[in-house]
């Protein structure tokens, strides 16, 4: 075997749609270099003084069979973020010879008393790699690098304590990031015919049909066990069919108010069923029980509260009949279809003040061809220049978040939410909507960067995850991650993030959606029951938890796709991911409206504090949808909290 195999190291993780059990053991171990040294001497020629740190490119050497799972270790690489106004190139080499050194030490520790298995030093330089460096890209940022180092015996820990040293800030170990969409299935359609086709179908669906997919959709997986969130139910007893009767009536709707629920901090009123003749269900589980509540809406004046008020509203414009709106957009108010009218933001962004706005989306890449979407830059900080894929999004999944936020009006088939909202992409995950952490902080620190420069950034869109959500999440990683976000919205930068699609599980062990900054979005389905994939949080979660998570439609929604993939131009997808950029579109009206406020000077307007409450208190107006789903923020299922649907009817004139 050749030495540079026995130095690969393999990504350890899972494939976005397929778990995969029999991980390599490979992967789950340290390379070992003893070995490596032995085949060096047998016949491969290995420079006998210490080489310069070798830069490798970009790619991760991820490829459609590669398996990656959002938050799983990769093996032997670590992140290293040197401390503002250091040296980069100067540290690293500086980090990198303390890493040969303990690859050296830890072999001659653990090897017997034979020399031969001991790894020489040229072999302990081989180990040791330098997979990428990073300038600062600001005075007020810090500067980064990732190691590869593999050696026998090494733990993460004692790797970790090496590489740290006085140009140091952390070290971090290295994890995957992918893309939080569900079941990408194939459809896509190659002309815009096609795809009006689909949205005049799905505008035309029969209420009835409707009601009764909806039904059938509860029944199939709203009984499951949520691991994360609660215990199991126990199981009732099966009486025979003679034996039920859940025959009753609701009792009359109470006074509205606040004090209801005092956690959900909306004037509601409920009314609750009563079983008439309790004994003689035989113990069964009724589908409508004793207790059960349901809600609704009541006009905030009849709970002491006044409206909103108006700053501003955006005036509105009819689409043409070659342009339809997604069944979503009407749900969050972005589209009437009465007189079939969006907002309308070109007046707007023609002020001094919205000049050179944009939208920043964190993401796979985005067509800057399409003709549905204004995309006015592109950072590639995946692929490598004279790639594939370089500067263009060969997955697709950031072209179709894109044109949530931002799809023209241009007589084509579908608009976004802020119609024609200038687009910024920077591209950190591959063609298989794969990426690493470091890339993700690389570019953190690169939107902090145009920040400082004066660049005009409304939103900061992050459909992905970053975590596994098996654990709490680390302190460190935690800590790193969140920092760069709270930079990002001391400029009054609203971040959304995608709560993840691993259902059951607690949003809160996911990044970059825990960050106290950031707008977690979680997703329903067109009958207001929460999608049968996404994550929730606890109900009993601190205040401060609660007031960052917002619901969204997240399934069935047609947007953008690259027009140079098989499945675009446009094309159907579903996910939190999908979910997340009705949120931020409703942040870009907000701002637009001046109910939503950023700043040129750093840390004079937090988002967290004078953003997200606009978004909420409007979502808690309407906590109840028309349709069977439920009321906000559980959505029917009182052990989880999924948030307000975002409601953005309020910026619009009418």
């Amino acid at each position: 075997m050749g030495l540079l195999a026995l130095l690969l190291c393999h990504a350890v993780a899972l494939d976005n749609d397929q778990v995969v059990n029999d991980v390599d053991s490979a992967a789950e171990t340290e390379i070992g270099v003893a070995a490596a040294a032995s085949s060096a001497g047998q016949g491969s020629t290995v420079p006998g003084s210490a080489r310069p740190a070798t830069v490798e490119q970009r790619r991760d050497s991820f490829s459609s069979t590669t398996v990656c799972l959002a938050g799983q270790l990769i093996p032997n690489e670590y992140i290293v973020v040197f401390r503002k106004g250091a040296d980069v190139r100067a540290a690293t080499a500086s980090v990198r010879a303390r890493a040969v050194s303990l690859v050296q030490t830890a072999s001659i520790s653990s090897s017997s008393s034979s020399s031969s298995e001991r790894v020489s030093p040229a072999a302990a330089e081989l180990a040791v790699t330098v997979v990428s460096v990073a300038e600062a890209p600001s005075s007020s940022q810090p500067g980064q690098a990732v190691l590869r180092v593999a050696g026998t015996g090494l733990s993460s820990r004692a790797v970790k304590a090496a590489l740290a040293g006085p140009q140091v800030q952390t070290v971090l170990q290295d994890s995957c990031v992918t893309i939080a969409t569900d079941a990408m299935t194939q459809r896509g359609s190659s002309s815009s015919n096609g795809m009006r086709r689909a949205l005049l179908q799905e505008q035309q669906q029969p209420v009835a049909a409707a009601a009764a997919a909806a039904a059938a959709r509860r029944s199939g997986w709203r009984t499951r066990h949520r691991p994360s969130l609660s215990p199991p139910p126990s199981p009732s007893p099966q009486p025979t069919a003679a034996a039920v009767n859940c025959s009753g009536h609701f009792t009359a709707w109470e006074p509205c108010g606040l004090n209801h629920a005092p956690m959900w901090q909306a004037c509601m009123t409920y009314t609750t069923y009563v079983i008439d003749v309790p004994a003689a269900n035989g113990g069964a589980r009724c589908p409508r029980r004793t207790g059960f509540k349901s809600w609704k809406a009541c006009n905030p004046s009849e709970c002491g509260l006044g409206p909103t008020p108006p700053i501003g509203v955006l005036p509105v414009v009819a689409l043409n009949a070659t342009e339809r709106a997604i069944w979503a957009m009407q749900r969050v108010g972005a589209f009437n279809s009465t007189d079939r009218t969006v907002v309308d933001i070109s007046a707007a962004m023609q002020l001094e003040k919205n000049k050179d706005l944009f939208a920043v989306v964190i993401d796979t890449g985005i067509d800057s061809g399409h003709p549905e979407l204004n995309v006015i830059g592109f950072k590639d900080m995946r692929d490598e220049p004279g790639s594939l894929w370089y500067n263009k999004d060969g997955n697709g999944h950031g072209t179709h978040v894109a044109g949530i936020i931002g799809a023209r009006r241009n007589d084509r088939a579908i608009v976004g939410v802020a119609p024609g909202m200038p687009l910024y992409a920077i591209k950190v995950m591959s063609a298989e909507g794969k990426g690493k952490k470091s890339t993700v902080l690389e570019a953190f620190r690169e939107v902090i960067a145009m920040l400082e420069a004066g660049r005009k950034i409304a939103v900061l869109n992050l459909s992905f995850v970053m975590s596994t959500g098996d654990a709490p999440l680390d302190p460190e990683d935690f800590k790193v991650t969140c920092d760069l976000l709270k930079q990002i919205a001391g400029y009054g930068v609203s971040t959304s993030a995608a709560a993840g699609n691993v259902y059951g599980k607690n949003l809160q062990w996911f990044l970059p959606g825990a960050c106290p900054d950031v707008m977690a979005v979680t997703s329903l389905n067109r009958y207001d029951y929460p999608s049968d994939f996404s994550n929730a949080a606890l109900p009993t979660a601190a205040p401060a938890v609660l007031n960052s998570v917002m619901a969204a439609p997240g399934e069935d929604i047609i947007s953008t796709y690259p027009t140079y993939l098989p499945m675009g131009p446009f094309a159907k997808l579903d996910g939190t991911s999908q979910a997340t950029p009705f949120v931020s579109g409703g942040f870009i009206l907000c701002l637009l409206t001046e109910k939503c406020k950023r700043s040129d000077v750093p840390g004079e307007v937090a988002a967290a504090a004078v953003n997200f409450p606009v978004l909420q208190g409007l979502a808690k107006e309407f906590p109840c949808g028309k349709l069977p789903g439920g009321c906000g923020p559980d959505w029917g299922m009182p052990d989880a909290y999924y948030g307000y649907m975002v409601n953005i009817s309020s910026f619009r004139a009418s």
